[in-house]
């Protein structure tokens, strides 16, 4: 049985802060895949599976404790099948917009909210496209990483409305990568992507300009 309990410190630009410790989704298997965040307003997003139904939900909690609940996606998990385990939400100032797998139709979605819907855009599409996704917003662009079944990490970046670029940054001879990843903007640095290999390493990507390069930083006994 799973119930998700959200704690935060929550902090705004007037100074408010407050320490919580939240059952917000007290249903049973309400807690997989989720993600979240906290925008300047100290509201939380929250982005979560219920696993019997596969349909991905969107909950937002204001500060006073109002709950709004939204449905992003009606069925993207198979249960004993193809269960998606992963997602991603990013905020872009106040608005979440999230990625995941979509497991019935073998594809990455992004999703941003408008208004009080969700609108989805295909990022990319094959046998496992982002079972494992990391969702930032660069600037007002946003760039996820993903790996799939076939073991190579991508980046795909939005150019405009239902259009994204795609291209593989990581995909060594004879070794899967791109599970579990993390991807991150670091100033002075830029897009760098943690993520595991098929053989549980830790590998890590990042960009130089218009090369990608990977490295594994530890070795097999750290």
């Amino acid at each position: 049985m799973r119930r998700l309990i959200f704690l935060a410190a929550l902090v705004s630009a007037s100074a408010y802060a407050q320490d919580f410790s939240e059952t917000c989704l007290p249903q049973v298997d309400a807690a997989d895949a989720v993600s979240f965040g906290i925008d300047a307003r100290g509201t939380t997003h929250i982005a979560r599976l219920y696993r019997f139904t596969g349909e991905l939900e969107y909950v937002q909690i204001d500060r006073t404790g109002g709950r709004a609940f939204l449905q992003i996606a009606p069925f993207i998990s198979q249960i004993a099948d193809d269960e998606v385990r992963d997602t991603s939400l990013a905020l872009e100032g106040n608005r979440p917009w999230v990625c995941y797998y979509d497991a019935p139709r073998d594809r990455l979605q992004v999703a941003r909210l408008s208004g009080n819907q969700w609108v989805a855009e295909t990022v990319d599409t094959g046998p496992g496209k982002g079972r494992w996704c990391s969702l930032i917003i660069d600037g007002t662009t946003p760039v996820v990483a993903f790996g799939g079944d076939d073991g190579a990490l991508r980046v795909g970046r939005r150019l405009g409305s239902n259009r994204w670029s795609v291209e593989t940054v990581d995909a060594p001879p004879g070794l899967g990568v791109g599970r579990d990843v993390d991807l991150a903007n670091i100033p002075g640095l830029g897009l760098v992507a943690a993520h595991r290999t098929e053989t549980d390493r830790l590998r890590v990507t990042w960009q130089v300009g218009d090369i990608w390069r990977s490295a594994n930083p530890l070795t097999p006994d750290t």
